[in-house]
C-alpha cells in the first residue's frame, strides 16, 4: 500500500512538472522555441527527473519489502529433569507448528541445583537441535556462573563456560535444523574471546545476543577471578550492544531486538550511571546509549526472575524514561511455555506478543 502510495504521488508530481515544460501553443505569428527546434525541457531537467523517479522507486520497493519477522523466545527451561526433558520437547514441538523466522533461548538451560556435566549440556543441545528453525542460544548463570556450588558439582565456572563455547559457540553459525550465518564478536574483534556475542539482520530487524547473566553478572566480591571474569566480559558485551546499535544504524534497520539472560533490574537502583552499583551497570549503559542514537523500535528479551511481563522499565542515565525501548521477560521454571513476537517496525504496536504455550504445562497465574 506504501509503494501504490508512493508511485501515485510521484506520478501526480511528475506530470506537473511535465506540463510545466510542455510547449506552449501561442497565438502569435513568432516561432516557439519548439518549432525552432529548442526542447522546452532542457535535458539536464530530463536527466535529474529520471534520477529522482529511480531513487524513490527504489525507496518505494525497499519500504514494501519490509515484511513482520516472526520471533519466538524462551528461557529458563528445562529445569526439573527428567520431566523437563518431555516437556520442553513437546513445547519444541509446537514452536516448530508456528513455523518462526527465528527462535531465541536466553539461557538457563538447566537448574542451579543439578549438575553442570557436559552430559547436561549434550542433552539440551540434542533438543535444539530438533527446532526446525535457526535458533539463537545465549548463556545463563546456571550453565557456568554458578557451578561452584556444591548442588551443581562444584565446579570451576570458567572451566565450563570454556566446555559451554565449545559445544554450543564453536561454529560460524546459530543452532538448529536450519542454522543462520552470524556475525560473532570473537570474528570480528581480535583477542575478544566471546563467540557467544552474535549478531544478524533479518527482514530489518537486527538481532543481538549479549552475554549477560544472572547472579548479579558474576561480579561475586571477595572472589577475585569471578571480578575479573566480570570486568573483562562486562566491557565487551558494553562494546558489542553499543556495535549492534551503530550496525542497525548503517544498515537502516527498521527494529533492534536484543537477547541476553539476565534481568538487568534485579540490583542496584535500575539506571545505567555510576550510581548503579550493580553488575549490569554497564549493560543498562549500553542499552540507554545505543537506544538514544538509534531512535527506533528496541526489544530487550531476557530471562533470569521467571516473571513473564512486558513493560518499559528502561531509562537514560539521568531517569527520563525511554519509550521505545520494550522490554519482554519469558516464562520460566516451573513454567515450560515460549513467547511468540511479531516485528512490525513502522505500526503503532510494532512489537506484538503473545504467549506460546502446550496442554497443562503453565499455570493460570503465570498468564497475567
Amino acid at each position: 500500500m506504501k509503494t501504490l502510495f508512493t508511485c501515485v504521488c510521484f506520478k501526480i508530481i511528475l506530470s506537473s512538472v511535465y506540463s510545466g515544460c510542455a510547449p506552449t501553443h501561442s497565438k502569435s505569428s513568432v516561432p516557439t522555441r519548439t518549432e525552432l527546434g529548442a526542447e522546452a525541457c532542457p535535458p539536464r531537467l530530463h536527466l535529474f527527473l529520471s534520477l529522482m523517479l529511480g531513487l524513490l522507486l527504489i525507496g518505494a520497493a525497499r519500504t514494501g519489502a519490509t515484511e513482520p519477522l516472526r520471533l519466538i523466545a524462551m528461557g529458563d527451561v528445562p529445569y526439573q529433569v527428567p520431566e523437563d526433558y518431555i516437556r520442553f520437547a513437546r513445547l519444541i514441538e509446537t514452536v516448530n507448528q508456528e513455523r518462526p523466522t527465528l527462535v531465541l533461548h536466553v539461557g538457563d538451560i538447566k537448574s542451579g541445583s543439578t549438575p553442570c556435566s557436559d552430559a547436561a549440556y549434550r542433552k539440551v543441545h540434542e533438543l535444539f537441535d530438533t527446532v526446525e528453525a535457526p535458533l539463537l542460544f545465549t548463556p545463563g548463570d546456571n550453565e557456568w556462573t554458578d557451578c561452584h556450588r556444591a548442588a551443581a558439582g562444584a565446579m570451576d565456572p570458567i572451566e565450563r563456560l570454556a566446555a559451554i563455547r565449545r559445544l554450543f559457540f564453536s561454529g560460524p553459525r546459530s543452532l538448529g535444523r536450519h542454522p543462520l550465518d552470524l556475525i560473532r564478536q570473537s570474528d570480528i574483534s581480535s583477542g575478544t574471546p566471546y563467540p557467544e556475542n552474535a549478531r544478524a539482520e533479518l527482514g530489518r530487524v537486527m538481532i543481538v545476543t549479549a552475554h549477560v547473566v544472572g547472579s548479579n553478572n558474576n561480579l561475586r566480591q571477595g572472589h577475585p577471578a569471578a571480578v575479573e571474569e566480570h570486568l573483562a566480559r562486562d566491557r565487551a558485551t558494553a562494546d558489542w550492544i553499543r556495535a549492534g546499535f551503530t550496525a542497525a544504524l548503517a544498515s537502516q534497520s527498521d527494529a533492534v531486538v536484543i537477547a541476553m539472560h539476565a534481568d538487568p533490574f534485579d540490583r542496584g537502583n535500575g539506571l545505567p550511571g555510576p550510581s548503579n552499583r550493580s553488575g549490569f551497570a554497564g549493560t543498562l549503559s549500553a542499552i540507554a546509549d545505543g537506544a538514544s542514537r538509534f531512535r527506533g523500535p528496541v526489544l530487550v528479551i531476557h530471562g533470569d526472575s521467571h516473571v513473564y511481563r512486558v513493560d518499559h522499565p528502561f531509562r537514560t542515565e539521568s531517569g527520563d524514561p525511554l519509550p521505545s525501548v520494550t522490554r519482554l521477560e519469558v516464562f520460566g521454571a516451573p513454567t515450560v511455555a515460549a513467547v511468540a513476537v511479531t516485528v512490525m517496525p513502522g505500526t503503532k504496536e510494532p512489537f506484538r506478543i503473545r504467549p506460546l504455550t502446550i496442554p497443562d504445562a503453565v499455570p493460570d497465574a503465570d498468564l497475567r
